[in-house]
């Protein structure tokens, strides 16, 4: 089979990538998908990352800046789209927009718990700008691995059956 030809048996959605601060082992499971369920993948980030050579896996690199990256997956995800991101407030306008996030430990991310999370996420950054509260990420272990290849699975499947 060509590349023309498995782009045509390609789902009518993609799945992107806010690249900077995905841990790589979240990054492999989505390429695994790419590569067996042909589904389109766009990492974005600020800098080079590495990426294997398959032609439905694609980096786009933007300029260093705050909420770049950000902006940029905003205005080029599509309804439908699946996006990988812990980023709070950016997961919040892509659900406005009907796109469907997770974040890398497999939290999937809706209009009915994004209100919450937007509301912790602020109080917590209150907190850390006024000398309250010092933020340590967990480390990104065998158990977020499951969670997120079991959100992702779980996602990707709904997807498909929809198209």
């Amino acid at each position: 089979m060509n590349e023309n030809e498995e782009e045509k048996k390609s789902p009518g959605f993609a799945l992107w990538i806010d690249a900077d601060a995905c841990p790589f082992q979240a990054k492999d499971i989505v390429y695994n998908y790419a590569f067996k369920q042909k589904i389109p993948v766009t990492l974005v980030a600020n800098s080079f990352q590495k990426t294997p050579r398959f032609h439905l896996i694609k980096l786009i690199v933007v300029d260093k800046g705050p909420d770049v990256a950000d902006h940029y997956i905003l205005n080029h995800a599509q309804k439908n789209h699946v996006v990988i991101t812990a980023d709070i407030p950016l997961a919040g306008d892509l659900i406005k927009k009907g796109c469907f996030v997770i974040t890398p430990k497999g939290d999937a991310l809706d209009d009915k718990n994004i209100s919450e999370r937007l509301s912790v996420r602020n109080f917590f950054d209150h907190l850390r700008s006024s000398g309250q509260h010092h933020s340590r990420s967990a480390s990104y272990d065998d158990k977020h691995k499951k969670q997120f290849a079991a959100s992702l699975d779980r996602l990707v499947a709904r997807l498909k059956n929809l198209s």
